[in-house]
């Protein structure tokens, strides 16, 4: 018999030790869930405004992939930028934009105001 492994032949025991017992966990009931802080109206869970994930999702637009055409065949057939990519003109489809600032204002990038300027100037510094 090797005595090394012998030696370290032995049950684990974890190095870390907790103090104290286990935390109690209540359960939850549906009437005490607060309101999300994203949630923009106050919508609780359960609420008559709150619709299912499963309905929610009927509701959305699947996401659509354009086709890459190869290089030399977009080169001929589309204005090509110089490069690995191509650039097709197409008109613009239904809730697309084709600028930011076209978006609606909550999508839009706010102005910082002069407090955070000073504190962005200053390294996150604040006096």
């Amino acid at each position: 018999m090797r005595p090394t492994v012998v030696k370290m032949a032995r049950v684990y025991a974890p190095k870390i030790k907790f103090v104290g017992t286990r935390h109690p966990v209540f359960p939850r009931l549906a009437s005490d869930a607060a309101v999300h802080p994203c949630a923009t109206s106050g919508v609780r869970p359960g609420s008559p405004g709150c619709i299912a994930v499963d309905a929610f999702l009927k509701k959305q637009t699947p996401f659509v992939v354009e086709k890459v055409q190869a290089h030399a065949q977009a080169q001929a057939q589309t204005k090509a930028i110089p490069g690995r990519y191509t650039y097709t003109d197409r008109p613009l489809g239904e809730n697309e934009v084709d600028s930011v600032f076209k978006l609606p204002a909550r999508f839009q990038y706010r102005t910082l105001d002069d407090a955070e300027i000073e504190a962005i100037n200053a390294g996150g510094a604040t006096h």
